[in-house]
């Protein structure tokens, strides 16, 4: 389970949070979705579950990522407690 505060100076800014690894085929992605999260301008805790999936070739390591660089609204995202 991944939790973390977000919030943005933009009501409605969106982010995404995921897995990143490589599968047993060889390709490195976000092989298991990327939930899109709707961001306030207040601090919210955000709670996901994210199961890595059965074919993660785990000898080649794994990211966790948030990132707030979705869409096409401007603004800045901020996370803590993460």
């Amino acid at each position: 389970t991944l939790s973390f505060e977000a919030k943005s100076n933009v009501k409605g800014k969106q982010m995404h949070t995921g897995l990143y690894y490589t599968n047993s085929s060889g390709t490195t992605n976000f092989h298991d979705g990327t939930p899109t999260i709707d961001l306030t301008t207040d601090w919210k805790t955000y709670s996901f579950t994210l199961t890595l999936g059965t074919n993660a070739d785990l000898s080649k390591g794994g990211r966790v990522f948030v990132y707030g660089h979705t869409g096409n609204m401007p603004g800045t995202v901020y996370v803590r407690n993460y």
